[in-house]
């Protein structure tokens, strides 16, 4: 029978490694979490021939302080430099390699944090497809006017090529301002290289043409208001306010361009004045520059200068399209907002923000109410939403939809188990002490031994 001094050593013993173990769980803070992920334009190789590429990014999706960055996805493709020095340019990664067999690569510039980072740091992943035929493909990139008029002949290639100079006509009253493969993403400029991974076409992107000298002297008073969106043949109205001061004195004749949108003369309230722009989108989508003119009249002395008012408006398939902007919190840094097409569903980000001391990231709350929602959750917003990131001290955070998240539960749980180990343990001091009091009692009474 195994003596309870006996029990005491191996309940101390258990003791011991709970509290080594929930020392591990507690204090680990090495940055682990979701990368931050972003996507480089795909490409092709050839099996045996030289491969290159390069990649240039945001300052804004570096870790803070970085490790070696490698590449993944391809053992024949290495990296052969980055700039990850701040001030020295924009970061850059360049690589190298020669297929070694064909086949569909997904490959990933993995920039890892460092071991001296926060628990806040994460990752950065740079994903992209490199697909690999035996021999050359040739793709085929043609042209679309967009709405203009004209043609322009398509050009093929086994690698990259460069885009063409535009030669279409622009409709009225724009001008072109380059290129979209397939009519989405990002925009490319005339003489840009591009390496097609299937045969494409390049659509002409228009903007409103700027507008004519008002013949005021001195340079115009210029402001510019935020971007909007328009559903494509529906009614557009919308009201710019600004400080009254920006207006010349007496006013001329108010011009706008697009030519389908009109705007008011300016109507002053206080200390700030008014403008309504109004229109019907046209039924072709596009980018268009809003030029509002307010020039001053002709018995205006010399010092008075034009007003120009100037923002982007799409004009898009989708009715309108929310902010999603992003709140530290408490926590320090900046973070892009998003722009969000009504209906369209988005992934949560991970927090660029640096946490307040001693916190870690643990999701976000839209517009800082309701529950916590973790990076990488879909989210569809319903209007211009602002997400406040959410701060815990007690776990590595988790969005789970509650505030005490799976962390939190876990160290509580810990705890609880510590303190019941602990009342074992000096319950059974007791007991031993008992017990040997007790068999001092038998062994010895009046001076003999029992027997």
């Amino acid at each position: 029978m195994i003596k309870p001094s006996k029990y005491l050593m191996a309940v101390t013993a258990v003791f011991a490694v709970c509290i080594i173990a929930f020392a591990g769980v507690s204090l680990s803070s090495d940055g682990a979490g979701d990368p931050y992920v972003i996507s480089a334009p795909d490409d092709v190789g050839v099996v045996s021939q030289s491969y290159t590429k390069t990649i240039t990014t945001s300052w804004m999706a570096i870790p803070n302080n970085p490790s070696t960055p490698y590449v993944t996805g391809a053992s024949w493709m290495s990296l052969t430099s980055s700039n990850l020095s701040p001030g020295s340019g924009s970061p850059t990664f360049s690589l190298s390699g020669k297929p070694t067999a064909a086949g569909t690569y997904s490959c990933t510039i993995v920039v890892p944090v460092s071991a001296t980072s926060s628990s806040m740091a994460v990752d950065l992943n740079i994903n992209w497809t490199c697909k690999v035929t035996s021999s050359p493909v040739s793709y085929t990139v043609s042209y679309n006017s967009n709405g203009g008029s004209g043609s322009m002949s398509s050009h093929s290639t086994t690698s990259s090529l460069v885009l063409k100079a535009n030669t279409f006509t622009a409709p009225a009253n724009m001008e072109f301002s380059g290129w979209k493969a397939n009519n989405s993403g990002s925009l490319l400029s005339a003489g840009a290289s591009y390496t097609p991974v299937a045969n494409t076409t390049m659509y002409a992107q228009w903007v409103a043409s700027p507008p004519s000298s008002s013949g005021g002297s001195g340079d115009p008073i210029m402001l510019s208001f935020s971007d909007d969106i328009v559903l494509a043949g529906s009614s557009y109205n919308r009201e710019l306010t600004y400080s009254w001061m920006y207006n010349p004195s007496p006013i001329g004749t108010v011009s706008v361009t697009p030519s389908w949108l009109s705007a008011s003369v300016p109507v002053v309230s206080g200390s700030t004045s008014k403008i309504t722009v109004t229109g019907t989108a046209p039924s072709v989508t596009g980018s268009y520059n809003v030029v509002i003119t307010i020039p001053k009249g002709p018995s205006a002395s010399s010092m008075v200068v034009d007003l120009i008012i100037k923002y982007t408006l799409d004009v898009s398939l989708t009715s309108t399209a929310y902010s999603v902007s992003f709140d530290p919190n408490g926590g320090s840094g900046v973070m892009p907002s998003l722009t969000v097409p009504a209906g369209n569903t988005i992934s949560l980000p991970n927090s660029l923000f640096a946490p307040p001391s001693g916190k870690y990231f643990a999701g976000w709350k839209v517009n800082d109410t309701g529950s916590v929602l973790s990076a990488g959750s879909p989210f569809t917003p319903a209007g211009d939403t602002k997400l406040f990131a959410q701060w815990d001290s007690d776990g590595d955070g988790g969005g789970d939809g509650d505030d005490n998240d799976d962390g939190g539960l876990l160290g509580l749980l810990t705890y609880v188990l510590i303190f019941i180990i602990f009342l074992i343990c000096v319950f059974l001091l007791f007991a031993s002490r008992r017990t040997k009091k007790s068999n001092g009692s038998k062994k010895f009474k009046g001076g003999h031994k029992l027997g």
